[in-house]
Parts: structure tokens; sequence; C-alpha cells
């Protein structure tokens, strides 16, 4: 059985694996294999600056809800067509991660994110939730002062419920 928190961890990692812009699946799929082995033993901000590149396709340093619903497009086709890509327990988690974008709506993740309005989010705003003290995610996110879970239940509203305990933990 996959824990709770090992669960939440391909969650969260969505949220930042939606800031990838993809040609093909070769991309992402290249883009993925960076993430696995970066977000494991680098600094969480390494994480954003590895996905950045592919996520603003315009260049702004910021990311539109155009760019963010495009992306998500983009992650569930190469999550359907690339069943291999992922070892099981990520692929789960980022096919929650993406069931509970679509429970949320992306219009209302943007705006929860986008906290000074500028319909566009910063690199700051994407990892508001998280505290950047140069530790990897997966630490960030097993201790409860390294991820604020209130504010991430917050902003899935009524779909927190699909993650359930996770959030909890």
């Amino acid at each position: 059985m996959i824990s709770c928190r090992r669960l939440l961890r391909p969650v969260l990692l969505l949220s930042i694996f939606l800031a990838f812009r993809t040609a093909d699946a070769s991309d992402l799929n290249t883009v993925v294999g960076r993430l696995s082995l970066g977000c494991v033993h680098l600094p969480a901000e390494s994480c954003v600056e590895i996905a950045w590149p592919y996520a603003d396709r315009n260049g702004d340093q910021g990311l539109s809800a155009e760019e963010l619903e495009a992306l998500r497009q983009d992650v569930t086709g190469w999550v359907l067509t690339e069943p291999n890509a992922l070892a099981r327990e990520m692929r789960s988690g980022v096919l929650l991660g993406l069931v509970v974008v679509r429970a949320v709506g992306m219009n209302r993740l943007f705006v929860s994110y986008d906290t000074n309005g500028d319909g566009s989010i910063d690199r700051r705003e994407l990892t508001q939730d998280l505290t950047l003290d140069g530790r990897p995610l997966p630490q960030l996110l097993s201790d409860p002062n390294g991820f604020d879970r209130k504010a991430f239940a917050e902003r899935l509203g009524g779909a927190a419920a699909i993650l359930g305990p996770t959030l909890e933990e």
C-alpha cells in the first residue's frame, strides 16, 4: 500500500510539473528525468529552476492562466500516452494531481496562486506554500514546518477531500 505522504509528493510536484512546456513526449521525458534527480537531492528551488524554462512559453518570467491550461493538457496527454515513463507510484500521484486540478478548476487554482492579482504567477507565488530553506522537496513535504498544508488545502477548497489524510500528515 502506498503511504499518504509518498503519494502527496507527486501531487505537489504536479503544481510545479504543470509548469512544463512540451513540444512532444520526448521533451517531457527529458524534463521528468531531470526533475526526478533534481527534486530528490537538490534544494526545492532547483525543481522550479529546472521546470521554469518549459513553463514560460512567452519568456515574460510569469505563468499565465492560458500557459498553465495548455500545460495541463500536455501533461494529461503525456501521462496517458507514456505509461512506462514514470514509476507506478509517481504515475499514480500525477494522475491524482490531475484529478485534483480538474476538480478545483484551473481558473480557481490560478487565482489562488496569483496573490498580487497581476494575471501572472511568478516563482515566489508558485512556491508560497513551501519554506524554501535549501532542503530537497521530499524533506520539505515531510516537515509540517516545510510545507503549509492548511494553505494548500484552502487553495483546493472542497477538492482537498480527494487528498484526505495526505494533507493531515
